[in-house]
């Protein structure tokens, strides 16, 4: 471990067994040279600038698993989910086509009113309303990190996926 990483000793309980080796450690300050060693994201958090990894070997041996939180660098982006407007239509709304039909013969001319100005946004729930968001800089990842963040979305998008399919949602 590095030397300006700092060591808990303390056990903590989390959803992959009890951990008692937590370091945290900026990413720039962060060695992972060891290539028998299966490093494994289970938390990210850009508003914190925090990934969680938990690195295993493959031994059996519970001494050798540790948790690391890295702190890694961030910056704001514009926010996907409104566009950076900071809200967006209603979620029974969203993804729905009006024509004009539609409005001709459903709605009346205060409804419409209503919709065309907004009146049926909800503030947008990734940014929480500021239009942006803060993203990791990803520039400069090592190759271990940057595969092991993609396989993190992969695995969350296939799980995603699989509740949708479950549910009967499209």
């Amino acid at each position: 471990m590095p030397d300006n990483c700092q060591t808990s000793n303390n056990c903590q309980t989390s959803n992959i067994g009890e951990i008692c080796e937590i370091q945290t450690c900026e990413l720039s300050q962060f060695v992972a040279d060891d290539l028998n060693v299966d490093y494994t994201i289970y938390d990210l958090s850009p508003e914190r600038g925090q990934i969680h990894i938990f690195a295993y070997d493959g031994s059996g041996d519970e001494e050798t698993e540790t948790e690391t939180i890295l702190l890694c660098p961030t910056e704001w982006a514009i926010c996907g989910g409104c566009d950076g407007d900071g809200s967006r239509l209603i979620d029974g709304l969203r993804g729905v086509a009006f024509t004009q039909e539609d409005f001709d013969r459903d709605w009346d001319p205060e409804e419409i009113d209503q919709y065309m100005s907004g009146g049926y946004d909800a503030p947008c729930s990734d940014c929480k309303g500021t239009g942006k968001v803060k993203e990791f800089c990803s520039s400069g990842w090592p190759k271990w990190l940057a595969g092991a963040v993609r396989a993190y979305y992969r695995d969350r998008a296939a799980d995603a996926a699989t509740y949708r399919a479950e549910m009967g949602l499209y």
